[in-house]
């Protein structure tokens, strides 16, 4: 009678064994190979603000519900970008960008997941080398969300600080007590100037200083503006929030009206107690500008389309990969309700060394110069430019020391 229960007995140890088998196989993820997630198939937020330009490499763990998230930037094609994906780019204009996370070309972050089906979900919290953030996101085998919170600084100096250049403050004496903008340009090679029949030899410095005082821009009343009023009436401030977003307001040319530029495109970090990173988001600024492009912009005007032609070879000379993905430094000095920010010669210096070769060209010194006498205001300054621009190559090449800065007061 006993072996009537044979058949069933043999049944339940296949069924024990097959079973046992299943769970030897590793856990299947929605995404079964390492997969770098980017444009339409990557949903990253921050705060609930979407993030563009971003990149995030997804590799499994072939053996447990778990993964690891490499975020970095997308590399950015400049030829592509600037002609609106009519032209493939070049190798050569091709150049990193940072990840999400301001200053740092590239963050890892472990994450095990929850599996429901053909879905993966995450949550925790995380730090990178500049940042503390939460996060949450899942994953199916052709797309991934993810969003950070509660993203800080870790250095929050500036945090919550908001900052307007500072005022031009000229004395009873003539002095000038205040000024928005600082240039400092040292060269071995001084500027030979002839004017009324005498030649005076001045620093690049000197120049400038001229340059900044004359009136070149109309103003609402008709009086000519400075460039540094100019500057002043056109950038009304600054605001470091805490999660690395820099806010400017400032006019917009069009309708004149007081503006705030959207999160996501200038971000900054505080490398040191005298250094700050400033790094820009390449698609979010061609984005909003394209979403506030105008009619009469649509032509390209001659000068632009020079400076799209010029624009690879400026960020090469610019050291781009690194600019881009890193950082820009800025160096600054914090005194009180005073700050003041530079970028110097590592940075303008190598742009310059490139435009130099050019005025080596009698026909372009002529083509400038002649440009600036059809301008009434500029005209007796024409003499005193040839000469600069003659001289021009000399002074880039035998420069010492660069600095253009801003000052700021806190508001």
């Amino acid at each position: 009678m006993k072996l009537k229960y044979l058949p069933f007995l043999l049944l339940s140890v296949f069924a024990l064994v097959a079973c046992s088998d299943d769970d030897d196989n590793p856990v299947v993820c929605p995404v079964e190979t390492e997969k770098s997630f980017s444009g339409s198939e990557l949903d990253l937020k921050v705060s609930g603000n979407k993030v563009i330009g971003k990149e995030i490499l997804f590799t499994p763990d072939a053996n447990n519900p778990a993964a690891t998230l490499t975020f970095r930037g997308e590399k950015l094609n400049v030829e592509e970008l600037i002609n609106n994906g009519t032209h493939e780019a070049a190798a050569d204009a091709t150049f990193k960008t940072s990840s999400v996370f301001a200053g740092e070309p590239e963050v890892v972050l472990p994450v095990t997941m929850t599996l429901n089906g053909d879905l993966g979900s995450f949550n925790g919290s995380g730090e990178s080398k500049f940042y503390t953030f939460n996060y949450s996101g899942n994953v199916l085998e052709n797309q991934l969300s993810i969003e950070l919170t509660d993203v800080a600084l870790k250095n929050q100096k500036f945090a919550g600080t908001s900052w307007t250049l500072a005022p031009i403050v000229v004395n009873d004496f003539g002095m000038v007590e205040s000024v928005p903008t600082n240039f400092i340009w040292e060269s071995d090679k001084k500027v030979a100037i002839e004017m009324f029949g005498q030649t005076t030899e001045y620093s690049m410095t000197q120049l400038m200083a001229v340059v900044m005082s004359i009136g070149v821009v109309p103003g609402a009343d008709g009086k000519k503006m400075t460039i540094p009023e100019v500057l002043a009436s056109m950038l009304q401030g600054v605001q470091f929030e805490g999660d690395g977003n820099l806010i400017a307001t400032y006019v917009d040319l069009k309708t004149k009206q007081p503006k705030t530029s959207p999160k996501g495109l200038a971000q900054y970090v505080v490398a040191s107690d005298n250094l700050m990173k400033l790094v820009l988001n390449p698609y979010a600024i061609a984005a909003d500008a394209a979403a506030n492009k105008g009619e009469a912009d649509k032509e390209p005007s001659q000068m632009a389309e020079i400076m799209r032609g010029l624009t690879p070879s400026i960020l090469k000379a610019l050291d781009a990969d690194k600019r881009l993905s890193e950082g820009i430094d800025i160096a600054y000095t914090l005194d009180g309700d005073k700050l003041y920010v530079c970028i110097d010669q590592q940075l303008l210096l190598p742009v310059l060394q490139m435009f130099a070769p050019m005025l080596q060209n009698p026909d372009l010194i002529k083509t400038i110069t002649d440009k600036v006498k059809e301008n009434p205001d500029m005209a007796a300054m024409a003499p005193m430019l040839e000469s600069l621009l003659k001289q021009f190559p000399e002074v880039v090449n035998t420069t010492t020391k660069m600095e253009i800065g801003l000052n700021f007061v806190k508001k």
